[in-house]
């Protein structure tokens, strides 16, 4: 499932041995940390031997099951072959000496560990901020039973396994090391006997939440509060709360009456901040304050003289921490020089302003400068490869890959601390695709749901420090990179312009500073200034000619949203915010969508609107073939919702929209279907119509089917195209985006999957985020991979393909259509 991955976790087996098994029949489920996964069979037989028992880790490369395809011939071997390592996750050592064959089908128990798990390459460490579980709570499979926080990100900690918490090793507050046990779960009859011990109390052997070790409490001795007086508290103390009660020496008398937010009312962090912002907080250090003798003293270790009374001590918290860490390491590593250029940017100023509109309605994402910055600084590192090189001991290691890290200040006024999310590839995308990225990942990361892979790997650094209003700035690099550009505030300026003739005026520009700061160990002032001069004529001279974007406009467009809206009909350009809206219905093309706008399933791509469909319209039909025959249509795409509460899935309105579209008007007729739950009898209601074109969208890889398509089936759509060309002889075609976390060998795994099975036609596009609350871009393509399968397609033999960033399932359907049945 990845190059990095060496294990996976069985979770479900769905045959148990002697059990007949068809080829490519699910035999069980598997789990990785990025994505679950079926695994099927390679080939028909009975199910000889089970190696390994559900919730076990396994191996990649290791054999879990055998299957007799043969009895005379050798067994055929199902292996996890691809799995990513499941690094937070996985059973504790057991001393039972029982085969892995022995159990078939059921989790038969055991103890399992909850591990901290490895948030990042570069994570070492995480803090526990909040368990949402108890010693003796139940827990059920994949519950969350505690919040992390690294310096880069927050997550959730899920249960391997149904069972009961056994242990919990670290309190709230606590900082823990990768990949150390953090709790237990037991998920067998240990978990009965422990209920029974939780009973009795008594037992020497009754577990104890008092019992939790840490590894970061510290002792703390003074005449506010010591670990004797604990002893006396009336509830549990965090490491975090009485570090800082030790600090502002915070009576143990008022721990004990201060109100908890926190699990079973215990005080937070944030609970003795607002103590300590508080009247009677104040007035307790005013009164130490005439009590306590204040020294003024100098300490060579760092200590800094302040007066108690009137200070107050916070603790760093963790990003703020890694920072401070990040950047003493990189001053004590780099030479840093910082050299400074000017730029005209009046020309992309006036751009913006023109095109902001056109462009957020055309591609639901703000046009900003800061897209601009990237494209110009991916162009310049491909003339300037040491400054995207970086340092190991003594050999220089140039970079052929361009992954530019944007600077993404946190929290209010940046109190938040800063975090730098990379766009890899940066030199491979368009203005389009860096701004959809750059919002992206940036809304992410001040929602703290980054993924670790989106940190990594940056070969440079833009930080935008204009913003702010701020005209220039010396920034630090950012290690292990070699630069670092900032970019200052624009502004209106009187600058002398040197005319044709020569003679001088003076003119209002757009005017900014551009900073850059390299290590003088291997990039000179030289190299460092002819950088930033080509950088400068780049933002200099922005042709706004190859940014023009098509609003919805023009006769045919205005007439055909006249006609959808007159006949209460639905398009699924509209309704799923396709980006080529402007371009189909100016040219009089549209896709028509049955059967209501409510679908009854809930993809994680799609923006069409879920939930409880009305009541089936009879007469929509006759509507949608009353609007082909008034716009007069040589194509028609008609395609529809999942109506998966309708006995035959809504099949008898389809074949009536054809017959009435037929009996009205000539024209080819295309329709997109969706799987009917794999039901034959109403897909061949559809096929008997015998439309011009089958489509029926394959999406994405199988390997992301759960989160992209999570009620649909990779065979079940397979066995739809092949049942439509075997058995009707039809015309077929599918589509699958790309961006969603597939790798480009499982694109051309389903192409291959799609030719085997008799498709005629192949759309390939990247997939956009339609809202917020839809799955995110994980990858945009670039255009050579995009071109790439197209070349690969027309060699697999597909009668037509069309691959590019814009390309949907119905785009220019009448032209692939057409090129298509030109072939057949």
């Amino acid at each position: 499932m990845g190059e990095s991955v060496m294990e996976g976790t069985i979770l479900k087996w769905h045959k148990k041995v002697g059990d007949k098994i068809t080829k490519d029949e699910n035999i069980l489920d598997i789990a990785t940390d990025k994505v679950d996964a079926e695994v099927p069979s390679q080939g028909d037989g009975v199910l000889l031997e089970i190696l390994y028992k559900e919730g076990d880790v396994v191996e990649v490369g290791k054999v879990i099951a055998t299957i007799e395809t043969d009895p005379v011939s050798s067994s055929v071997h199902n292996t996890l072959a691809n799995i990513p390592k499941p690094t937070d996750l996985k059973p504790a050592p057991s001393n039972s000496q029982e085969s892995p064959a022995s159990t078939q089908s059921s989790l038969q128990g055991g103890i399992f560990d909850i591990v901290m798990p490895k948030m990042g390459e570069s994570i070492m460490e995480g803090t526990i901020l909040r368990w949402h579980k108890k010693v003796g709570d139940k827990v059920k499979k994949d519950e969350n039973i505690l919040d992390i926080a690294t310096d880069k990100v927050d997550a959730e900690v899920p249960s391997v396994a149904e069972g009961i918490v056994t242990e919990l090793l670290y309190k709230e507050g606590d900082i823990v090391e990768v990949g150390k046990v953090i709790a237990r779960v037991s998920a067998s009859s240990e978990g009965s006997a422990f209920m029974e011990q939780m009973k009795h109390p008594s037992s020497s052997n009754a577990p104890s939440f008092d019992n939790i070790s840490s590894n970061n409490e510290e002792k703390i001795n003074n005449t506010s509060i010591n670990h004797t007086m604990l002893s006396n508290s009336k509830r549990f103390l965090s490491p975090v709360v009485l570090n800082i009660a030790k600090a502002h020496k915070i009576p143990l008398q008022v721990l004990d009456t201060l109100t908890g937010t926190g699990i079973d009312g215990r005080l937070t962090k944030k609970d003795i901040e607002t103590y300590l912002n508080s009247p009677t907080a104040k007035s307790t250090q005013i009164q130490s304050s005439n009590t306590t003798q204040v020294t003024q003293t100098f300490s060579p270790t760092g200590k800094t003289a302040y007066d108690p009374s009137q200070s107050q001590i916070v603790p760093m918290d963790n990003i703020r921490r890694a920072i401070a860490e990040h950047m003493i390491r990189s001053k004590h590593t780099s030479a840093h020089v910082t050299s400074v250029s000017e730029a005209d940017v009046t020309g992309l100023a006036s751009l913006i302003s023109q095109k902001k509109n056109a462009f957020q309605q055309t591609h639901s994402v703000k046009l900003t400068f800061t897209p601009f910055f990237v494209h110009a600084v991916s162009q310049c590192l491909k003339n300037f490869s040491m400054i995207n090189s970086s340092v190991e001991g003594t050999n220089i290691i140039y970079k052929k890959y361009i992954n530019i890290g944007v600077a993404v200040a946190l929290g209010e006024k940046g109190t938040g601390g800063l975090i730098v999310p990379v766009i890899k590839n940066a030199d491979q995308l368009n203005i389009i695709q860096l701004s959809r990225s750059i919002q992206d990942l940036a809304s992410r990361a001040r929602d703290k749901k980054l993924f670790p892979e989106e940190m990594q790997g940056g070969t440079f650094t833009i930080t935008n420090y204009g913003i702010t209003g701020n005209l220039f700035g010396s920034p630090v690099i950012n290690q292990p990179q070699l630069a670092i550009l900032g970019t200052g505030a624009i502004v209106k300026r009187p600058v002398v312009i040197t005319q044709p003739d020569k003679s001088d005026t003076i003119v209002v520009r757009h005017m900014m500073y551009l900073s850059l700061s390299y290590d003088h160990r291997v990039i000179d002032g030289a190299q460092a200034g002819y950088f930033l001069q080509d950088l400068v004529n780049i933002l200099s001279k922005y042709d706004p000619d190859w940014l023009k974007v098509k609003i919805p406009q023009g006769e045919g467009y205005l007439t055909l949203k006249k006609k959808v809206d007159s006949l209460k009909l639905h398009t699924v350009c509209e309704e799923a915010r396709c980006p080529n809206i402007a371009d189909c219905w100016s040219s009089g093309v549209g896709t028509i969508m049955i059967l209501g706008e409510t679908c009854t399933r809930s993809c994680g791509f799609c923006a069409v609107k879920t939930g409880k469909p009305p009541v089936l319209d009879l007469n929509e039909p006759k509507r949608v073939a009353e609007m082909v025959k008034q716009m007069g249509l040589n194509y028609a795409v008609i395609t529809s919702v999942n109506r998966d509460e309708l006995e035959d899935g809504g099949a008898s309105i389809w074949r009536q929209t054809i017959r009435e579209i037929r009996n009205s008007h000539t024209c080819l007729i295309e329709v997109l279907i969706p799987d009917f739950q794999g039901l034959e009898t109403a897909m061949d209601t559809v096929f008997s119509e015998k439309p011009d074109v089958l489509n029926h969208n394959i999406e994405t890889v199988p390997k992301l089917y759960k989160i992209v398509r999570p009620q649909a089936k990779y065979e079940r759509s397979l066995h739809l195209l092949k049942r439509a060309k075997e058995q009707f002889s039809l015309t077929t075609k599918s589509g699958i985006m790309v961006g969603l976390g597939e790798t480009k060998d499982e694109v051309i795994e389903v192409m291959h999957d799609l030719s085997r099975h008799q498709c005629d036609i192949l759309t390939v596009g990247q997939y956009l985020q339609p809202t917020k609350i839809h799955l995110p871009v994980r990858r945009y393509v670039p255009q050579e991979e995009f071109e790439y399968y197209s070349h690969y397609g027309r060699e697999l033999g597909f009668k037509h393909i069309e691959s590019g960033p814009l390309v949907r399932s119905s785009y220019h359907a009448d032209k692939q259509a057409k090129a298509a049945l030109t072939k057949l």
